[in-house]
Formats: structure tokens, C-alpha cells, sequence
């Protein structure tokens, strides 16, 4: 297995689900020819140079996803932030590497949110007006944020369902939809078009997260909606923070808390300063005295999504620096992988054999430390890179569910586990003896702990959805093995048996949803 057959089951797999996400969407022309563009050549040079494939599908897709994304990320922190000058410089760089349609609009999007933010609504209406032809999604956004801006909300909601808008195809339209509904003191409708098109919001974490906001603010949950601030949504202004919690105490029958929060609410922003007066003058209705059974339900629903993403989510890159036992396990491997290069290189059959390799006969004549050893023990960098970074997407999850002493008993019991495996198969004639090395199957052990996890709690819409991304890791995993020369199938299948087994029975249940 070399470097470049590495990056070809990469690219190929990359580039068809992106190209499917994309559908999903209108506007997306550009960005799906661009997928199918590197799909072709990488298909091309695999016929043509298949030794240099792999580098040339992943240099492709570095240059239309990888390195955009190096400016998509501060770009949308600058946007979080409501620093809209600093979003259009980077929007402005984007444009440049990446010249799709869609990024050549962003600087002019930016700079007509900068120029409301200080107060010159002419000037951002000039520029904005022009998108109120397109259907563009990006155009759709820009119009919608024309109405906000005027504080037209009633013509908004005119708008929206005059266009006939999917909100499915555009998704960034539904946030701006639902606040509308609120600004309008329609909660109930609020509510159960929440509910409607949560599927969609899913696809999209920033989208869900705004969404959510608009609900808890106009259902009167000051509770939920700070939570919310602790996350990702903290990097909003301090003022806009203060202007939502005010919203929730007005709608949660507070009102002398929230005209006093607003009062003392201090920003150079505009149009933050417009929408306080606009919430000051028109507070909206007390949600305890117009919500229906089902907007209660719905909104306690949305409440519990929040304590399941938070359990059952993607772990964030702050939460994988506190994965020490999975950090310890990296630094173990380091260290051994260390030692192999030292002691007659890591790529020597008779080192790897030397320090603990699996070899069937020498475990059956006595050397039963094999089994543990092996898994600490990598053939070559590639071999212990691609582990490593499996180990650190993966480890952190499973750490913070199970703990770290349990996390530990599913990480060396999976590879204890399928390096036993390996033996009998080759005991049992199922397979030739041959030396195994790796920490391949304790991994594995640790995608099907993640499945057992989340198994328990398939009842939480969060960890349904998840679970389903594991079936289809273990099922791609499935794939690369059969084709995929040197590499231990049955020790990736009883890896992740054993990690399974280990995770129902070390997985707490969780509490009974009510």
C-alpha cells in the first residue's frame, strides 16, 4: 500500500459525496462541474499514470476545497462575529482562488451589511438591489437581508412565499423565514415551521443554530438560549447576545428585566441599535399565553436537540485537545514507532517480528505478550500516520462518553481482541500465517464502541443520524479491505465486533426520553 493508492480511495469518495451535497442545493452548478472536473482527470491520469493518480486527484481537490476552506473558515468566524469589513477582505481573497460565481459576490454582499452596520442604508440598499431579480441562493440571502434591514418583516414573509421559495434548495432563506414569523408574533407558526424543515436545518450546523436561537428568543427560553452563547454561538457581539436574552425575557413575561438589558445595550452596530428600538416599541407577545400543546412540545424538542448535539455531536477540536487518554495512546504509539526506527527500521520484517510483531506460531508456542504487543507496533510512517489520524477523529468521542478508564478497556480489548481473532483464523486454516502489526484493529474497536454508543441512544435524532455515518465508515472500510493488498481484513472486522461488544456492555444507558 503506497501513498498515492492512499489518496486515490481519498479523492474518488470525497468527490462523489460532495457532488451529492451539492445537488441538494440550487445555484450549485459551478461547484458541482468543478467535483466531476476532478473526477475526470483523476479517472484520466488513473488510466494514463496510475503510479501518480492518487497525487494528482488530491492536488485538484486541494486547490478547489482545501485551500478555500483556509479562508471559508475565517471568513465565516468574521461573519459570526458581525465583523463584516473583515469578512469582505477575506471575501475578497476567496474570490480570487476560488472564482465561482458565488465567492464573486461575497466581497459586494459584505460590504453592503458593512455599510448597514453603519447606518448608511442607502448605500447597502443600492448594492443589494440588484440580487432582488436572481434566484441565486446567495442573491435569495442578499434580498432577505434587504427586508431585515428595513425592518420589513411582514414584506419578507410577502416575499418568500410569493417567490415560492424551497426552503430545502435554499436553506439559508429558512432562519430569516422563521425570525420573520417572530418578529410578526406569530410563534405557533413559528414553532411548526421549525419543526417542518428541521431536516434541512440538520445539513447545515450554522443554519440550525440560528434557527434555534429565533425559537428559544421568541418562545421565551432565556435558559436554552444561553447555552447556546457558551457554544459556538458565543463568538456573537456581545450586543446581539444581549438583544437575544432581552427577546427571551419579553417573551418569557420578564418585561421589566428586558427593557432595562436593552436600555444599557451599548453598540456601534447600527443595526443593532435599530433592532433594540424596534423590540423596545414592539415587544413581542408573552409566549406562555398563545402557545399551542404542540409548540411546547416542538420547542422542548429543540431544547433536548441541543443536549444531544452537545452528547451525541461531532466533538470540536477544543474538546480533543482535553482527550488525554487518546493523546497518551499517540504518544505511546510515537515513542514505539520511535524505537522500531531506532532498533533496524520500522519497514524491517525482522525488527517488526523482533519486538512483538503477531506471528501465529511463535504466539501458539508460548509468546502470548504478541497479542498486545502487535498492536503498539506500525509498518513504515504512512502505516502509523493513517492510524494516528483515525485515532484522534475517532478517540476523543468515545473518551468523553465512556470515560477514560473505560475508553481504555474498549481500545486495548479491541486489539487485544482481533489480534486473538487473527490467530485462530490462522489456526483454524482460514488464513495463511503471516505478520501483523498495527494498531488498525483497536481502532476499528473504537468505530464500533462509537456504533454501540450511539445505538443505545438511536431515540436521540442526533445520534440516529450519526450512527448512520458510522454503518457507512465501517462499510467503506469493508470495501478498502477487499481491495486493498497486505491489509488485515479479519483483524478490521473483529476489531470493530469486539469494540462493539465492549461498548454496549461499557456504555451507561441513557435516561428514558419523556
Amino acid at each position: 500500500m503506497t501513498l498515492n493508492y492512499v489518496l486515490l480511495w481519498f479523492v474518488i469518495p470525497v468527490s462523489i459525496l460532495a457532488i451529492f451535497r451539492l445537488m441538494r442545493y440550487a445555484g450549485m452548478r459551478a461547484e458541482i462541474l468543478l467535483q466531476v472536473l476532478i473526477l475526470a482527470v483523476t479517472g484520466a491520469m488513473l488510466v494514463a499514470l496510475p503510479e501518480v493518480a492518487g497525487y494528482a486527484g488530491f492536488a485538484l481537490l486541494a486547490v478547489n476545497s482545501f485551500i478555500p476552506a483556509l479562508v471559508v473558515r475565517p471568513m465565516q468566524r468574521a461573519v459570526f462575529e458581525q465583523d463584516f469589513a473583515k469578512a469582505r477582505r477575506w471575501a475578497v481573497w476567496l474570490s480570487r482562488i476560488h472564482p465561482t460565481p458565488a465567492a464573486r459576490s461575497y466581497p459586494r454582499l459584505f460590504e453592503a451589511m458593512e455599510l448597514s452596520q453603519k447606518g448608511d442604508l442607502a448605500g447597502a440598499a443600492e448594492i443589494l438591489a440588484p440580487y432582488r431579480s436572481s434566484r441565486a441562493p446567495l442573491a435569495r440571502n442578499a434580498t432577505a437581508h434587504l427586508f431585515r434591514m428595513q425592518g420589513d418583516w411582514a414584506g419578507l414573509l410577502e416575499w418568500i412565499r410569493t417567490e415560492g421559495i424551497e426552503p430545502d434548495k435554499h436553506p439559508g432563506i429558512v432562519a430569516h423565514y422563521l425570525r420573520a414569523l417572530g418578529e410578526t408574533g406569530q410563534l405557533n407558526e413559528l414553532a411548526a415551521a421549525y419543526q417542518r424543515w428541521l431536516a434541512v436545518l440538520e445539513k447545515t450546523p450554522d443554519n440550525l443554530n440560528l434557527a434555534r436561537l429565533v425559537v428559544f428568543g421568541f418562545g421565551g427560553r432565556k435558559g436554552p438560549l444561553q447555552n447556546l452563547f457558551c457554544g459556538k454561538m458565543g463568538r456573537y457581539p456581545a450586543a446581539v447576545q444581549q438583544f437575544w436574552l432581552a427577546t427571551a425575557e419579553m417573551a418569557g413575561g420578564d418585561r421589566e428585566a428586558a427593557v432595562n438589558r436593552l436600555q444599557g445595550l451599548q453598540s456601534t452596530d447600527h443595526m443593532v441599535q435599530m433592532a433594540a428600538q424596534r423590540r423596545l416599541a414592539n415587544p413581542p407577545p408573552v409566549a406562555m399565553e398563545i402557545m399551542t400543546p404542540e409548540t411546547r412540545r416542538i420547542i422542548a424538542d429543540a431544547e433536548q436537540h441541543g443536549v444531544d448535539q452537545a452528547q451525541y455531536g461531532a466533538t470540536s477540536l477544543r474538546s480533543h485537545r482535553k482527550a488525554y487518554a487518546t493523546l497518551a495512546l499517540m504518544l505511546v504509539n510515537l515513542a514505539v514507532f520511535c524505537a522500531e526506527t531506532a532498533n533496524g527500521g520500522s519497514e524491517t520484517t525482522e525488527t517488526i517480528f523482533r519486538m512483538g510483531g503477531l506471528w501465529p506460531p511463535a504466539v501458539l508456542a508460548g509468546e502470548w505478550w504478541r497479542v498486545a504487543a502487535a498492536n503498539f507496533l506500525h509498518f513504515g510512517p504512512l502505516h502509523l500516520g493513517m492510524n494516528m489520524f483515525a485515532l484522534f477523529l475517532l478517540g476523543p468521542f468515545v473518551e468523553k462518553t465512556l470515560g477514560a478508564r473505560k475508553y481504555l478497556v474498549a481500545y486495548l480489548g479491541s486489539g487485544i481482541g482481533s489480534m486473538i481473532i487473527i490467530l485462530v483464523a490462522a489456526r483454524l486454516g482460514w488464513m495463511e500465517n503471516e505478520l501483523v502489526a498495527g494498531a488498525s484493529g483497536a481502532i476499528m474497536g473504537i468505530v464500533g464502541a462509537t456504533g454501540a454508543i450511539l445505538l443505545r441512544a438511536r431515540n436521540s435524532r442526533v445520534a440516529a443520524q450519526r450512527l448512520r455515518s458510522v454503518v457507512l465508515i465501517i462499510a467503506l472500510q469493508v470495501v478498502f479491505d477487499q481491495t486493498t493488498p497486505n491489509i488485515s481484513a479479519m483483524g478490521h472486522a473483529g476489531g470493530a465486533v469486539v469494540g462493539f461488544a465492549l461498548g454496549l456492555l461499557l456504555a451507561t444507558r441513557p435516561p428514558v426520553r419523556n
